[in-house]
């Protein structure tokens, strides 16, 4: 992404409340409602999801 910019849309609709890039890695994580995804933001997916069953986690 040299120079350039990325949008980049929930399919679910959630608010991102919080997201952090690896120092090193082409690794995103990105905290949504009772979820964490684990993004390849070199190939553009996602490797890992950590969710929780709790709804009051949300």
């Amino acid at each position: 992404m040299q120079g350039g910019s990325e949008v980049w849309s929930s399919r679910e609709g959630t608010v991102i409340s919080s997201l952090a890039f690896h120092p090193l890695e082409p690794l995103l994580a990105i905290a949504t409602a009772n979820r964490v995804v684990l993004w390849d933001w070199r190939k553009g997916h996602a490797l890992a999801t950590c969710k929780t069953s709790s709804e009051r986690e949300k």
